[in-house]
C-alpha cells in the first residue's frame, strides 16, 4: 500500500498546471489502511483509520503518505477501536 501511495504522490507532484496567473504545483497527501487476507475489520473501521492518517499527513506538513498495514497474525481485529488515536506506522509495524 505504501509503495503504491508513494508512486501516486510522486506522479502528482511532477505535474505542472499552467494558468493565466502562472504555473501551479500540485501536492498530494494520502492516508491509507490495509489488511491482509485472513484479517477481519469492517469497512467503516478501515475508512476511519485511513481518514485519521490523512489528517495526520496534512498536519505533518502535507505532501506526505501515512499508511497503516496489518499482516496476518499481527493484530486481532477486536483490538481495533475506532476511538483509538493511531500514529503513522512505518514498514508494517503495529501501532504503539
Amino acid at each position: 500500500a505504501r509503495v503504491l501511495a508513494e508512486r501516486l504522490r510522486a506522479a502528482i507532484g511532477e505535474q505542472r498546471i499552467d494558468t493565466k496567473a502562472g504555473t501551479v504545483l500540485v501536492t498530494l497527501s494520502l492516508g491509507g489502511a490495509a489488511i491482509s487476507d485472513g484479517e477481519s475489520m469492517s469497512f467503516e473501521q478501515l475508512l476511519d483509520v485511513a481518514d485519521r492518517l490523512l489528517y495526520q499527513a496534512k498536519q505533518a506538513g502535507r505532501n506526505r503518505v501515512e499508511v497503516w498495514e496489518v499482516e496476518p497474525g499481527l493484530r486481532e481485529s477486536s483490538s481495533i477501536d475506532s476511538g483509538e488515536i493511531l500514529s503513522p506506522i512505518p514498514d508494517n509495524q503495529e501501532p504503539a
